[in-house]
């Protein structure tokens, strides 16, 4: 059975909304986040190193401001981004090579009303987003030059933004599966579905058992926590795919935040990062699957 150690304060990071992490390489030595300023909308990036097992210094990304949180994920060698703009609900794509940011570019005919979410499956970078002013769920995908028209999700909604992951096969081989969370309509219920990379189509959504969240869970690999229904406690269940059954979401001790978490896996270990409690300082914990 794994365990959660204590998180850590990242020194010299803060934000007012949620980071965003995601691996960089198969190589298993980094991961990165990104994250809005302490009380602007510039956008702020980071790496952590498993080896070393220190965070580098933040550095602002020039010509880049959100006004809610950015999405990470890594696809043909590079960290793609996609945000919201300063002051609108354009969605803005950028990519980072491993030494500067590219300019952002705005994904023609796409906006959301909430921070959308990014994953690499079946060769394609899947993003999925509400809509302008609905709580219709959109889904896109970019193939390394254009994004495709993006396509209203059937029968699925969401009052917050959707959570996406890829797991049932390598990260962006074929075998990979796409899966999603997000929660209710109107309600804080947590519910779950998968697109099916052969067919294109998204399965059903179904409510996860006796799990429900105040706002956006996070998604990576069989791995989801989220806040509580009503609290800023920090909860984590596991997903059995060979089933598709949740675990009982057990309470991570000792964590809270005023946000939603995000996370990633690095060499085996499930990293969290989150807001403080009440505070905008930046926590960092991990799981260790094996304790």
């Amino acid at each position: 059975m794994g365990m959660w150690f204590p998180n850590i304060v990242i020194p010299g990071q803060k934000s007012k909304v949620s980071p965003a992490l995601s691996p960089s390489d198969d190589a298993g030595r980094f991961f990165h986040m990104v994250h809005l300023g302490d009380s602007s909308n510039d956008i702020w990036h980071s790496w952590y190193d498993g080896q070393s097992r220190t965070w580098s210094e933040n550095k602002k990304i020039p010509g880049q401001k959100s006004k809610a949180s950015p999405a990470l994920a890594f696809y043909q060698q590079r960290l793609h981004m996609v945000h919201l703009g300063d002051s609108s609900n354009d969605i803005w794509h950028s990519w980072y090579d491993g030494r500067t940011w590219s300019t952002n570019k705005r994904i023609s005919g796409q906006k959301s009303k909430a921070a959308p979410a990014l994953a690499a499956s079946g060769g394609l970078l899947h993003m999925v987003h509400l809509g302008n002013s609905s709580n219709d769920i959109w889904h896109s995908w970019y193939d390394g030059a254009t994004w495709s028209e993006n396509i209203r999700i059937p029968g699925q909604k969401s009052k917050s933004s959707p959570a996406l992951s890829t797991f049932g096969g390598p990260v962006g081989g074929p075998a990979g599966v796409l899966h999603m969370v997000h929660l209710g309509n109107s309600s804080n219920n947590i519910w779950h579905s998968w697109y099916d990379n052969s067919t294109k189509a998204w399965s059903q959504n179904v409510v996860i058992p006796g799990q429900k969240s105040k706002s956006s869970p996070a998604l990576f690999n069989r791995e989801m926590v989220h806040l509580g229904d009503s609290s800023n406690n920090i909860w984590h269940s596991t997903l059995d795919e060979n089933n598709m059954v949740w675990s009982e979401n057990i309470r991570v001790p000792g964590q809270k935040s005023k946000a939603p978490p995000s996370l990633s896996i690095l060499a085996g270990i499930l990293h969290m990062v989150h807001l403080g409690n009440s505070s905008n300082n930046i926590w960092h914990s991990e799981y260790h699957f094996s304790a």
